[in-house]
């Protein structure tokens, strides 16, 4: 019973603790979208942005190909790489892999 108890209080205290972080002025070193791959990488079907600078422990950041805002995220992306520019960027410390972390918001000021 102690061991039940233990357990669904660690499982709430991390829900619990589940939060964006956002990253200032982050440079996007590349912006690469992958399909599937045959090797089954992790990478497959997401967008992924890397940044010159962790945010959040990871310098790749990932959002699914199907994911609501998948074509703002590469829209930003793109514009921001090709003019050189800085971003804020957001993540989501609930969806983290072993290589990257999800992208809540990419931010482009003028």
């Amino acid at each position: 019973m102690r061991t039940l108890l233990l357990l669904s209080m660690l499982f709430v205290s991390h829900t619990i603790f589940a939060a964006t972080t956002n990253c200032s002025e982050v440079r996007l070193i590349g912006v690469v979208v992958e399909g599937d791959r045959d090797d089954k990488h992790e990478f497959q079907n997401k967008l992924i942005l890397e940044i010159d600078k962790p945010c959040a422990g990871k310098k790749y950041l990932h959002a699914d190909l199907t994911h609501p805002a998948f074509n703002g995220f590469l829209s930003v992306a793109l514009a921001a790489k090709s003019m050189d520019r800085l971003v804020t960027v957001s993540v989501n410390s609930s969806n983290v892999t072993s290589e990257s972390i999800q992208l809540a918001y990419i931010y482009l000021r003028d």
